[in-house]
This record gives structure tokens, C-alpha cells and sequence, in this order.
């Protein structure tokens, strides 16, 4: 079994800001005012410039947009003044809450871009089922949009699709493998959660479930 070594500088290494924190912890305290400031925030500190912190954006956003209806026209407007790339994971995030103009505006995008990686990943989007609900976790980016969808909501569920997916996506690296663990050893409740569930789970979702407690207990030790 793979056992990751994660200092507590490693599972904190990412620059301590604001927004990273709302976005971090949004389910523990759900504070929808603080949304335009926080996705400035995040987008000038480079958090969407990381890995898989697009997606993690997408799943979060699209969560946020279907629990605020009555914010997201306002919030578009704000949004405007955003740089490029940030502007495409609100467009996608539109997409995937169902927003009236999600479609036409991520298909625009689709056909505006110049780059063809990502306009396979926009022709991909619009020729599979939207709903959040029925998102399949099948790819590392659709893990890391589980992530975002459970950071703003909190829902366990979620989690366990995410473990259950883990041990099915071939090409997941000792990187990936490594930003999952630390990401989600900051949450002390899925750490809880992983310590309850695993009893009772097949090997291979045990195995995923073990890795994040592994990871949990390395940081543990460092501090």
C-alpha cells in the first residue's frame, strides 16, 4: 500500500488567505455575501492556477449559484471584472447549476477558444448531463469537482462517492494521490467520517479511506 508522507508544512502549504478560508470551510459557516470578494481573492492569490483547483472552482461555484438563484445575476456582474480563466470556471460552474444561460455561454466559449484541449473539455461538458446530482466521478478533474461540491455543501454523500471512485480512476498519480490526501486532512470531521466508515468497506475503498488516515497521522507526528 502506498503511504504518504505529509508534513504539516506540506498540508498548509498553500498561502493562508482569506479566501481560501471561506472557500475551505464554507460548509462548516455557509456565507454566500462573501462571495465576489472571496473568488477576487482567491483568483490574486493564483488559487484557480493550481492543480486541479479549476475544478475544485467548477463544483464549488456550481453548488453556490444552485443554492443562491436569487444572487447570481448580481454576483455575474461582479464577475465580469475577473481574469479569463476564472471567468471560464464561473461559466462552467453556470453550466452545471443549470443557470438559463449556462449553456449558450459555456458553447460560446467552446466555440470562442483557441485552444483545443479546452474545447474538448467544453464540447465534453455540453454533451453529458449537467445536473449535478448525476455527475459521475470517473476522471481525476471530476474528483476534484466532487471536492468543490462538497466544500459547499458539507454532504457525505459526496465523500463517498469520492472514496468509491478513488480505487476506479487508473491514472491517478502519487502527486494527485498526495493533494487529495492534504487536502482533505485539514477537515478534522472527514477524518472522523474516513475513522467510522472504514470498517465494513470492500478493499479497494478501504485501501483509499486508509491512505487519507495515513496521511492524517504524519501530520499528527510533524506537529
Amino acid at each position: 500500500m502506498l503511504v504518504l508522507f505529509a508534513s504539516s508544512a506540506s498540508a498548509t502549504g498553500l498561502t493562508a488567505f482569506r479566501g481560501r478560508a471561506w472557500l475551505n470551510h464554507y460548509y462548516e459557516n455557509p456565507d454566500p455575501e462573501r462571495f465576489v470578494a472571496s473568488v477576487f481573492d482567491l483568483s490574486r492569490n493564483r488559487y484557480f492556477a493550481l492543480p486541479g483547483h479549476s475544478m475544485v472552482g467548477v463544483g464549488f461555484m456550481a453548488n453556490l449559484f444552485g443554492q443562491n438563484p436569487e444572487r447570481v445575476d448580481k454576483w455575474l456582474l461582479y464577475c465580469r471584472s475577473l481574469p479569463e480563466k476564472e471567468r471560464r470556471i464561473v461559466i462552467s460552474a453556470l453550466w452545471y447549476a443549470g443557470y438559463p444561460k449556462g449553456e449558450a455561454d459555456l458553447r460560446l466559449y467552446a466555440d470562442d477558444t483557441k485552444k483545443p484541449k479546452m474545447r474538448k473539455i467544453f464540447e465534453r461538458g455540453l454533451s453529458s448531463d449537467s445536473s449535478m446530482d448525476h455527475l459521475v466521478l470517473e476522471s481525476k478533474s471530476s474528483l476534484y469537482l466532487g471536492w468543490g461540491m462538497f466544500l459547499a455543501t458539507g454532504d457525505e454523500q459526496i465523500l463517498r462517492r469520492i472514496f468509491v471512485a478513488i480505487p476506479r480512476i487508473p491514472n491517478l498519480t502519487l502527486r494527485d494521490r498526495w493533494w487529495l490526501a492534504c487536502t482533505l486532512v485539514e477537515h478534522d470531521d472527514v477524518i472522523a467520517w474516513c475513522q467510522a466508515e472504514l470498517p465494513g468497506q470492500t478493499a479497494e475503498v478501504g485501501d483509499a479511506m486508509d491512505l487519507v488516515l495515513s496521511a492524517a497521522q504524519k501530520v499528527a507526528v510533524s506537529d
